[in-house]
Order: C-alpha cells, then sequence, then structure tokens
C-alpha cells in the first residue's frame, strides 16, 4: 500500500489586478487555434468579404498553457450559457457549422449538427 502524504492545500493567493500600459482592446471575429507540446495558441483578426474573397486581418497572437485553456473553456462556456439566458440562443450560421463539424467531427453531437447519413 502507498502511504499517503499529509497535504495541506494552501490559501489561494490574493490578486492584485492592473492593467498594463500597453493594455487595448482587439475586435475579432475570425479566430484560429493552434498547439504545441506545451502551449495553445489563439490567432485572433477581423475578416471583411472583398470581392468574393474572405480577407482576413490578423490582429494578435494569445499564448496560454494547457491548463489555462481549460480553464478558458469553462468560463467561456459560463459566458455564453448566462448570455444565452439574457439574450436568447446564439444561432451559428449553417456554413459555419458545417465548417466546424468539418474540421472537428466530435463536435457534431456538443453542437448538435446533423448531416448527411444521419
Amino acid at each position: 500500500m502507498i502511504a499517503k502524504k499529509n497535504l495541506k492545500q494552501k490559501p489561494p493567493l490574493k490578486q492584485e489586478i492592473r492593467k498594463s500600459p500597453n493594455f487595448g482592446s482587439i475586435y475579432a471575429n475570425w479566430i484560429q487555434a493552434q498547439f504545441s507540446a506545451n502551449e495553445l495558441s489563439l490567432l485572433i483578426g477581423e475578416a471583411f468579404p472583398t470581392d468574393g474573397i474572405l480577407e482576413v486581418e490578423q490582429k494578435a497572437r494569445i499564448v496560454i498553457a494547457p491548463i489555462q485553456a481549460k480553464v478558458l473553456t469553462a468560463i467561456l462556456a459560463k459566458v455564453v450559457m448566462t448570455y444565452e439566458k439574457q439574450n436568447g440562443k446564439i444561432n451559428i450560421p449553417e456554413p459555419t457549422l458545417l465548417q466546424l463539424a468539418k474540421q472537428i467531427p466530435e463536435i457534431r453531437e456538443l453542437i448538435g449538427l446533423k448531416t448527411e447519413g444521419d
């Protein structure tokens, strides 16, 4: 039998939050995610159609640790649920849903997407 160590939880650290002198807001309607063994990154930008082409201007790259990505997932899920309770369901356009389902087959059940063969 393996002896359990007496692990005491440390009290949470007091937070001091301040804005950087470089703090700014960025509007984004386009996002891509990438990952490596030690980090996940989100490329955000603004997409706009021009002459039949979707032009994307990348604005920033956010790099986070995998554990923070899980925390971010939970935070965003809570924010979206609260938003929808107050404002109604967010409807994702069908072309976007189909593109998501193609890129991430596992997401089909999560978003309730039925495609050919279902």
